[in-house]
């Protein structure tokens, strides 16, 4: 969100409307590839991050705003909306096997202007920065990677129950220690596991 703004992912699930943004930006019999001469003759802004190095990756996010008249059905979907962004993100990660690169193509649609393409990139990494570390600390504490339910209800159910654990863990203070260790008492102390279940989380 932004401010009383937002900028929101358009994925795959949103049938018809992510569609028409694909038929509209992609190459033709090319599945999620960017035509990107076409987008620079389209767009109203563009940004790029440029390359930057970090955690053994190399990551460059390339962008594109567009404004929301070229899709009559997202303008149909989301009336506010004033935009379409087109992020091309690319990484390369070096492995005992050699570097590994791979290119994602990613679709939002914001109430911020065309013009502002800069302004919703930097609102996107931002979310993304907070999932990921997310997601690497819940991996780290409660192993979430290693689970073998990744679809329906039940993953869900999963990630909703690890989340609010995660939450409890963090909240203790009962109990000074990494998370890590946290988790093992829980597992072996009947007392400290049912402290935390007792914990209100604000």
């Amino acid at each position: 969100m932004l401010g009383r703004g937002y900028v929101l992912a358009l994925k795959g699930n949103r049938g018809p409307v992510h569609a028409t943004v694909c038929e509209t930006l992609c190459v033709v019999g090319g599945k999620d590839v960017l035509d990107e001469a076409w987008a620079e003759s389209l767009c109203d802004s563009r940004t790029d991050s440029g390359e930057e190095a970090g955690h053994g990756r190399k990551e460059q996010r390339r962008g594109w705003a567009f404004d929301v008249k070229h899709f009559p059905r997202v303008q149909h979907f989301l009336p506010h909306a004033r935009s379409v962004l087109a992020l091309v993100r690319e990484r390369s990660v070096v492995t005992l096997n050699g570097t590994e690169t791979s290119r994602e193509l990613h679709f939002f649609v914001s109430t911020r202007e065309p013009s502002d393409a800069e302004a919703m990139a930097i609102s996107v990494r931002a979310h993304w920065e907070v999932e990921n570390g997310l997601h690497q600390r819940l991996d780290v504490v409660l192993h979430e990677d290693a689970t073998r339910i990744h679809n329906g209800p039940g993953a869900q159910n999963l990630a909703v129950v690890r989340r609010a654990a995660f939450a409890v863990l963090k909240a203790d203070t009962s109990f000074k220690a990494i998370l890590p260790r946290r988790v093992r008492r829980a597992g072996h102390d009947d007392t400290y596991r049912t402290h935390l279940l007792t914990l209100v989380i604000l």
